[in-house]
């Protein structure tokens, strides 16, 4: 922890929701739903990168809370929410509607509150431009609920691509 507070480590926090959409999205291998563990990292992820962005996976299930979701996050702390698609599922008509509804929502809470929220859109959403975005590589690291540290948030069910085990390391 003091050593990526005095690097000034940034972090981006990987929670989907409130729990109800948090333990659908994630559920761990025996079925049990992630958000308890995940919900008790975040006080430390802001003591350490106070202006930490909160990283929301938005399914086609999900799109239908995107104000639930945006205030769950800024009540939790987080000044900036990431609020990104998944574009590997199957959207309906519906749920292309309830974005776009609730992705206005969503940006009018954020600005009631002085915060950020951001997206990336591709394909339909994006009016079927090719568009998307990837910092692995440009400062963008990510652990996972056991400490260990990825290239890409994408990697970090896949131990093999692990850079350091930030939890067996000595603290300083």
């Amino acid at each position: 922890k003091k050593l990526m507070i005095r690097e000034k480590a940034g972090i981006h926090c990987s929670i989907d929701g409130p729990q109800f959409i948090q333990d659908k999205n994630r559920p761990f291998k025996n079925g049990r739903g992630s958000f308890n563990r995940v919900l008790k990292k975040i006080d430390l992820a802001l003591q350490i990168s106070p202006q930490d962005t909160a990283r929301a996976t938005i399914t086609p299930y999900s799109s239908h809370y995107l104000p639930e979701i945006t205030s769950f996050l800024f009540e939790k702390g987080f000044k900036k929410a990431g609020l990104f698609p998944a574009y590997n599922m199957d959207w309906k008509d519906e749920d292309y509607a309830a974005w776009a509804k609730g992705i206005n929502e969503a940006y009018q809470i954020a600005a009631s509150q002085k915060k950020m929220i951001s997206t990336v859109l591709k394909g339909k959403m994006a009016g079927n431009k090719n568009f998307t975005y990837c910092g692995a590589g440009r400062g963008l690291w990510a652990f996972d609920t056991e400490g260990r540290l990825f290239s890409c948030h994408h990697q970090t069910n896949q131990p093999e691509y692990q850079l350091i085990n930030a939890a067996e390391a000595t603290q300083e």
